[in-house]
């Protein structure tokens, strides 16, 4: 397994999150795309790799435009990083993916995608700063198989702010009707430093 630069950026910090991010509304500069490239332009040739497994973590690598994310899988390709891998994964903020952006990162090779979901209650996701809705949530997971995913997974959390045990099996119940191929269940962390640790 390689794992691909972590994207260090998103719109804006989750309250439990301790990652290195940058958040902002700017999105990713494109200084960083370039400084990516030549990296991987400056190394690769001295390390001739063929990984199983490509896996593009944040942060929210979703935040990058689809012709960002290109470059760095045309870099990956040029020196023969990605040769098919058994799989290419993309993590994803429900609030930053549409059809058209599925689709494109679809055809550049991505095979898998795992949504940030977190919760389908509005006022758990409010609590813990995520960006989107239960309802965006939900429409991302479907525009995702449109797009030609037959991978995905949905992260999601218990032990939220407030939450009760109806509305945990309501997340999973919600979430499981749209038959994702993997659930992911995180007991929340609080972490020193984060707002929600304070």
């Amino acid at each position: 397994c390689i794992r691909d630069r972590h994207i260090p950026y998103c719109f804006s910090k989750c309250r439990y999150c301790d990652f290195y991010s940058h958040p902002g509304e700017r999105g990713v500069p494109d200084a960083y795309v370039e400084a990516l490239v030549r990296e991987l332009d400056r190394f690769a040739p001295e390390r001739p790799l063929q990984p199983d497994t490509l896996y593009f973590g944040g942060g929210t690598p979703s935040i990058l435009p689809a012709e960002a994310i290109k470059e760095i899988t045309d870099a990956l390709k040029k020196y023969g990083w990605w040769q098919n891998p058994c799989e290419a994964s993309i993590e994803a903020n429900p609030g930053t993916v549409n059809l058209p952006k599925l689709k494109a990162l679809r055809q550049l090779g991505f095979d898998r995608i795992s949504f940030g979901v977190q919760s389908l209650n509005d006022a758990e996701l409010k609590a813990i700063g995520r960006v989107h809705n239960a309802a965006e949530a939900l429409e991302a997971i479907e525009l995702a198989k449109q797009a030609g995913f037959k991978r995905i997974n949905a992260d999601v959390i218990y032990g939220l702010p407030g939450q009760t045990m109806e509305q945990w099996e309501k997340t999973l119940s919600d979430a499981l009707t749209l038959q994702p191929e993997h659930l992911s269940c995180y007991g929340l962390k609080l972490e020193e430093g984060t707002p929600l640790y304070r």
